[in-house]
């Protein structure tokens, strides 16, 4: 874990799952995308086993496991009608059902145009 990891929010164990909505995800100019090119790399880096972005605009979900220094080492993209069991590393038994979590997710949030 790098010193800045070992610093920040994830420091003391409190370091399981990390869920974001992002609606823009794919929107952005391709240097800006903060979901998937910078926060991979800081989440990754600062060793959160598990990074769940909602992804409304596509109707996906994108989990991200094995953390490294640079980001993830595993990056999956699951859709409606598919069940997630997230890993062991979180400290308890997860299974999403992504059909229900997008569902949830625009219920929760208007969608921005």
């Amino acid at each position: 874990m790098s010193a800045a990891a070992a610093e920040g929010p994830y420091a003391h164990g409190h370091r399981h799952l990390l869920l974001e909505q992002a609606d823009q995800l794919m929107q952005q100019l391709p240097g800006q995308r903060n979901d998937l090119r910078k926060k991979v790399a800081a989440y990754g880096s600062a060793n959160v086993p598990v990074y769940v972005i909602v992804d409304r605009k596509h109707e996906r979900l994108h989990v991200l496991t094995e953390p490294m220094e640079d980001g993830y080492a595993v990056h999956r993209i699951h859709v409606a009608g598919e069940k997630v069991t997230l890993p062991e590393s979180i400290g308890a038994s997860v299974t999403l059902d992504v059909a229900q979590v997008l569902e949830d997710s625009r219920r929760r949030t208007p969608r921005r145009r």
